[in-house]
């Protein structure tokens, strides 16, 4: 049966084309694709033909015995097939309404990226990313030509229906149908994955042998339309297992190629499923994750969502944060779960309202913006913390001592669990008492910024938990009134780090507020054989040592404190008080290498470790011209670890473990200090350097050897237990002799003389190897005068006679250290000589 009744609507056809008209100019959310024979001009017709059966229905015939027509259009800005191409976008809804009796044959349409148009009936599915088809009376299904879906509905045998598909773009890969019976929503396929991302540019429609098995009858297009949605559901209908949709974008309005439609993404499923987004997004509206459905963002090349969105939970919802991510507002409902797993970072830029709960996972940072934001709410807010390498026994000396603090306003102290006396402890400190404190009551309030010791028996995972406003820290602190009371330990103070992210102790130095506090902090760390492990760190450097700890590759700069982790700072002897302030825009997150390893910025500068088997205990010497020899604000002094070797240097009565002095003199000389608690051998290492010129040396005075630490490290020795204060110094030699000597009010620190003179030898020299040997009375025939130079491996680089009164010479020897032999008859002289080349 062939009609080609025409009965074309005029004020209708022109309402549709003004439509198009003025759409184009204002921008559209929904564009309507004219269903006329004109606007699908690519066609192949075989037995069938197309025809316009009113002004804006399509209709198709293709009659018994393999009759065959397709007809392909273009996806544009413009319905009338006009204007530019355009693909379907994420968020695009593409709707088309097909009034059909059952087919013998075939009828359907596709959805094509590019492909073959024309030539055979066989194109009909080129470049097809999905078609909707009813086959040899079949029901309707979807397929993406690998896989297929049923919408469990067949058309019938002489009886029209309206059979309207809205096909939903959800990503390059996934798509959601669903099936309309006149009018009425009938079933739908969710979450139906295409075989690629390729876009979708192009649309068939198709019939063949329309034989309903007691008439040919005719179809009819009608109703097609592409309408921007602004929204991206992922996961509904999603009954068991993980859903991966691929990348996430904003749209574009539906008649333009440039104007964007933003994207709003929501979440659905049921419990045990969820959406996995491990990608780096591009969508700009709000996310929002359901009741019973899971979110997880995880993608590792950075933001999973844009750092300008925000994320609601609702009641029943989990997000789930694997990757690191900054968000602009997170909202959890009532009933919603957000959890941050180990390690990752999360910054919130807006508002945390927390109405459920929140959880930050062990290693896992959190860091709340600095302008405009907040943490509001009621929920729960929980941190875990892993402690492990713990001892198996109370007793053991090797138990381990956790020097931390807690993360929220207040808690029990059963956060640490409860309290027994042979496994668990949790101390507090007073500086005015110089006492600790064992906390027994389990119910004891345990408040943010206090440093407190714990120690356990066996490793475990300690979760901290709070509610609404006693929950995560999440304003500025102020310590003021820190005291300064007579004792051998004045003015520490043991606090902590109240915040889940890096505090920088170079920003609290400096803040407004922080007043007469040492630029020095102590963390008391430990290793794995070792408890009793100090780093210290002094903010005027920046300088740090480690001592005490095993490995000498794990030195870390440690300007930035860990989350939870107690410190000891002290109080300066400028007044009886001190203040302390800390707020959230000193903090930061860090990753792999807290701390960010780092060279002394001195231009001279020597790391020494005093090494005793797996373990060490280090110092740092660094100069520059505006450092004094005294005590200041570029020293600190030494924290003891006890049973262990310690190694430091003196001025003024103090021990400093970093010591910064004015390099204002050619020969500076720093006696060690080595306080040794067994008698063995030892090892002297020179870890780390900085020297622009010059030489680093090391002289034991009891062996009388002098090693040239900066091309030999280590230097081993034997010493009894107890303090060794009398053998070991250290010169730094600059070659440059226009230096001056350094004061006498620094005698400790001493200087090398540049001339040696005994009897009537006169023996002179620099750091380039000249050397003037001078007598005060001439050779004679009798007396032979020679002179000879020796390294420090006692072998004879330079040897000769004296040639009268004066005689002069070079050394043409490796930058080193030489010892000068001079014997004039019966007088003999010996000189060290320092070259550098």
């Amino acid at each position: 049966m062939k009609s080609r009744t025409l009965r074309i609507r005029h004020a209708l056809f022109l309402c549709v084309f003004l439509f198009g008209i003025f759409g184009e100019s204002w921008g559209q959310a929904s564009l309507t694709l004219s269903c006329q024979d004109a606007f699908f001009p690519t066609q192949f017709n075989s037995g069938g033909d197309f025809f316009n059966q009113s002004a804006s229905v399509l209709g198709m015939w293709a009659n018994q015995g393999a009759k065959q027509t397709v007809a392909w259009r273009n996806f544009k800005t413009a319905g009338d097939d006009s204007g530019s191409n355009r693909s379907l976008q994420i968020g695009d809804e593409f709707t088309i309404t097909i009034s059909c009796t059952r087919a013998f044959g075939q009828i359907g349409f596709s959805l094509n990226s590019e492909g073959s148009q024309g030539s055979s009936y066989a194109n009909n599915v080129s470049g097809s990313k999905l078609r909707i088809n009813t086959d040899n009376y079949g029901s309707w299904y979807i397929s993406n030509g690998s896989t297929s879906s049923s919408f469990d509905y067949n058309p019938s045998e002489n009886t029209f229906r309206d059979y309207k598909f809205v096909i939903k773009i959800l990503s390059p890969t996934l798509i959601s149908a669903n099936l309309y019976v006149n009018g009425v929503w009938f079933s739908g396929v969710q979450n139906f994955s295409l075989l690629n991302s390729n876009p979708i540019t192009a649309l068939s429609i198709y019939g063949s042998d329309m034989w309903d098995g007691s008439s040919n009858d005719n179809a009819f297009w009608k109703d097609c339309s592409v309408t921007a949605t602004t929204t991206v559901e992922l996961g509904y209908g999603l009954s068991s297992g993980n859903l991966n949709p691929g990348l996430i974008t904003n749209g574009l309005i539906a008649n333009s190629n440039a104007t964007i439609s933003n994207n709003a993404v929501f979440i659905g499923g049921n419990a045990g499923t969820s959406i996995i987004l491990d990608q780096a997004n591009s969508f700009s509206g709000l996310t929002t994750v359901n009741q019973n459905a899971t979110l997880q963002l995880n993608s590792l090349s950075g933001n999973t969502v844009p750092s300008t969105n925000s994320i609601t939970v609702t009641n029943g919802g989990t997000l789930r944060i694997s990757s690191n991510q900054t968000l602009n507002d997170l909202t959890i409902n009532a009933g919603g779960i957000v959890i941050v797993d180990a390690n990752v970072q999360l910054t919130i830029d807006g508002t945390l309202t927390n109405s459920g709960v929140f959880t930050l996972k062990n290693g896992a940072t959190f860091v709340q913006g600095t302008i405009g934001t907040s943490i509001e709410g009621v929920g729960t807010f929980t941190v875990e913390k892993a402690l492990s390498g713990n001892s198996s026994t109370w007793s053991s000396t090797s138990g381990r001592f956790w020097y931390m603090g807690v993360p929220m306003v207040n808690v029990a102290r059963s956060s640490f669990g409860s309290y027994a006396a042979g496994t668990n402890r949790v101390w507090s400190y007073a500086e005015s008492t110089k006492l600790y404190t064992d906390i027994t009551d389990n119910t004891a309030t345990l408040s943010a910024g206090t440093g407190y010791v714990h120690r356990r028996s066996a490793d475990g995972t300690l979760t901290f938990s709070a509610n609404g406003l006693d929950g995560l820290y999440r304003t500025d602190v102020s310590l003021p009134s820190l005291t300064r009371t007579a004792g051998a330990s004045a003015g520490y103070h043991l606090i902590s780090n109240p915040y889940m992210a890096y505090l920088d102790w170079d920003a609290v130095i400096a803040a407004n507020g922080t007043t007469n506090i040492e630029s020095t902090y102590y963390i008391r760390s430990a290793e794995p054989s070792n408890n009793n492990a100090l780093i210290s760190y002094n903010s005027n450097g920046p300088n740090y040592v480690s001592g005490g700890v095993v490995s000498i590759d794990q030195i870390e700069d440690v300007r930035y404190i860990a989350p939870m982790q107690s410190i000891w700072v002290r109080v300066g002897t400028a007044s009886a008080t001190g203040s302390l302030v800390m707020n959230r825009g000193m903090l930061s997150h860090q990753s792999n290498n807290p701390g960010l390893k780092n060279t002394s910025i001195f231009p001279t500068s020597a790391r020494v470790n005093l090494v005793d088997g797996a373990r060490f205990d280090q110092m740092l010497i660094f100069m520059n011209q505006d450092m004094s020899n005294g005590v200041d604000q570029y020293d600190s002094e030494k924290m003891f670890v006890s049973g262990a070797p310690q190694l430091y240097t003196m001025a003024a009565g103090k021990k400093l473990v970093m010591n910064g002095l004015k390099n204002n003199k050619k020969k500076i000389s720093v006696p060690l200090y080595l306080e040794l608690p067994e008698s063995k051998v030892y090892n002297l290492q020179l870890a780390e350097y900085f020297l622009e010129d010059g030489l680093i040396l090391l002289e034991d005075k009891q062996e009388g050897i002098i090693q040239d630490f900066s091309i030999n490290a280590i230097y081993p020795f034997y010493a009894n237990s107890g303090l060794l204060q009398n053998r070991f110094v250290l010169h730094f030699i600059a070659p440059d002799n226009g230096i001056g000597a350094q004061g006498s009010n620094n005698n400790w620190v001493a200087e090398e003389t540049s001339y040696v003179e005994g009897g009537n030898i006169l023996i002179s020299s620099d750091s380039k190897g000249n050397v003037q040997i001078t007598l005060d009375q001439p050779l004679t025939e009798n007396i032979t005068g020679m002179v000879q130079a020796t390294d420090i491996n006692g072998k004879i680089v330079f040897s000769a006679q004296l040639t009268g009164a004066l005689t002069e010479f070079q050394m043409n020897v490796p930058s080193g250290i030489y010892y000068l032999s001079v014997q004039n008859g019966s007088i003999l002289q010996n000189k060290k000589v320092f070259v550098q080349n």
